[in-house]
């Protein structure tokens, strides 16, 4: 799932940048995909870490 940040900061931009909302539909979707593919490596080390 999208973070609040991440869905926060995406609706703000497209409320102040129509414009660039137009052409920027459906990045939630690559902004969860990048949010995934951070935290699953964060994971792993924090695993590491406590293991």
């Amino acid at each position: 799932m999208i973070g609040s940040r991440v869905q926060a900061a995406i609706d703000l931009a497209a409320a102040e940048l129509p414009a660039l909302a137009r052409h920027s539909a459906g990045s939630e979707k690559v902004a969860a995909a990048l949010e995934r593919l951070v935290g699953t490596p964060t994971a792993c080390v924090v695993l590491a870490t406590v293991a």
